[in-house]
């Protein structure tokens, strides 16, 4: 079960497709954004300094660019 959606710029649906993550078309805006199904990561080791959705795009390895927003599932 997944616990974290990122949604993205559909140019990343190769991308996403070649780390073999889990995604489909956005129920709100349909072709227009990806949603992408990650598990969240462990921050308890983060920085005040540290932003944690760039943590969580690096853990998984998909570029930051591309994201529109991160949210919780």
């Amino acid at each position: 079960m997944f616990d974290t959606v990122i949604r993205m710029k559909p140019s990343a649906i190769d991308e996403v497709t070649k780390l073999g993550l889990t995604w489909d078309y956005s129920k709100q805006f349909g072709m227009k954004e990806i949603d992408v199904y990650v598990n969240y990561v462990d921050d308890s080791l983060l920085t005040l300094t540290d932003d944690p959705d760039v943590i969580l795009c690096d853990y998984y390895n998909i570029n930051y660019d591309l994201v529109n927003c991160i949210e919780a599932v």
